[in-house]
Parts: C-alpha cells; sequence; structure tokens
C-alpha cells in the first residue's frame, strides 16, 4: 500500500523495545533496525527504549523480486 498506491520512497517503524512481537514482524518484512534510543519517553512509570526500523521502496522491491524467483525455483 505504501509504496504502491501511496508512492511513498520509505516507510518507518517506531515502537517499543519490550514488543518483540512488533520487532519480529519489521524483521520478517524486510525492515532494518536502524536506531535504539534509549529511555526515549516517559511511560507508565517507567522510561522505555524506541526501536526504529525502516525500508526504502528500492530494498522491499528488490526484497519482493528475490521472493517470486524463489516461490518459482524448483
Amino acid at each position: 500500500l505504501g509504496f504502491e498506491q501511496l508512492g511513498m520512497h520509505r516507510i518507518e517503524a517506531r515502537l517499543d523495545a519490550l514488543n518483540t512481537a512488533s520487532a519480529a514482524l519489521c524483521e520478517r518484512l524486510g525492515m532494518r533496525l536502524e536506531a535504539r534510543l534509549v529511555d526515549k519517553w516517559h511511560y507508565k512509570g517507567q522510561w522505555a527504549t524506541e526501536l526504529v526500523y525502516a525500508v526504502l521502496e528500492e530494498e522491499w522491491r528488490a526484497r519482493s523480486r528475490w521472493s517470486e524467483i524463489r516461490s518459482i525455483a524448483p
């Protein structure tokens, strides 16, 4: 949606470092970890570390092409 329909060049995901399920999803989608912002914000009485994942359109397209090739290879 972001690259195809909205014409975005870059997509980011920002999440709490404790949210391991979201981090795993970002990695499965081919996003790279770009930043770990320690004690970025205070939430429910404690400091939280924020992770920033990102992928560029060209990286997404290259990964998509590679997945297509792998799916048709014997």
